[in-house]
């Protein structure tokens, strides 16, 4: 009858050997990562040296100073009327809110959000605004109009909507 002991014992040796095969192969991986030679390279910075010109202006003398230049970034493009927009699709072809997005972001527009309309029967694409943004109702309609044939407008959006504009692209 087999003892329990020897069979203890077959099980630690076995244990230790996948223990060292796993160990290693641990070293050999970690060796061969770092046993890349890590060199600094000094990179030269280039200094100005002063020159002499042949002006009457008075000379400066000592160490030019760079001066920061402000660059206008892409982002810095004003948000038009301070008009947040809902854009929804009502035309049932794919992708036409996000185009419709594109569109007026790129004019300065916040977009807040797009999805689909109610259903895709909209023939021409409809703009409702709160009445308190009635003001940025010919200016949205304006920049939508070189893209889509604008049909309805009104300033009848509930005043409790979290965005102030909504506009439903229709088909034409």
């Amino acid at each position: 009858k087999p003892s329990k002991f020897g069979f203890v014992i077959w099980v630690l040796v076995l244990l230790g050997i996948v223990g060292l095969i796993g160990g290693g192969l641990l070293y050999v991986k970690n060796r061969s990562v770092s046993s890349e030679p890590v060199t600094a390279v000094e990179t030269p910075t280039p200094t100005l040296e002063p020159t002499q010109t042949e002006s009457p202006i008075a000379s400066v003398s000592g160490t030019p100073k760079a001066t920061p230049t402000k660059i206008a970034s892409p982002s810095a493009t004003p948000i038009k009327t301070g008009l947040s927009i809902r854009i929804l699709n009502g035309n049932e072809q794919k992708g036409a809110a996000s185009a419709a997005k594109k569109i007026l972001e790129e004019k300065g527009y916040n977009v807040v959000s797009t999805g689909n309309a109610d259903n895709f029967d909209y023939a021409q694409t409809e703009i409702i605004i709160k009445s308190d943004k009635i003001s940025a109702l010919d200016k949205l309609k304006t920049d939508l109009s070189g893209s889509y044939t604008i049909g309805s407008t009104s300033a009848t959006l509930d005043p409790k909507a979290a965005y102030d504009a909504q506009v439903i692209i229709g088909k034409e």
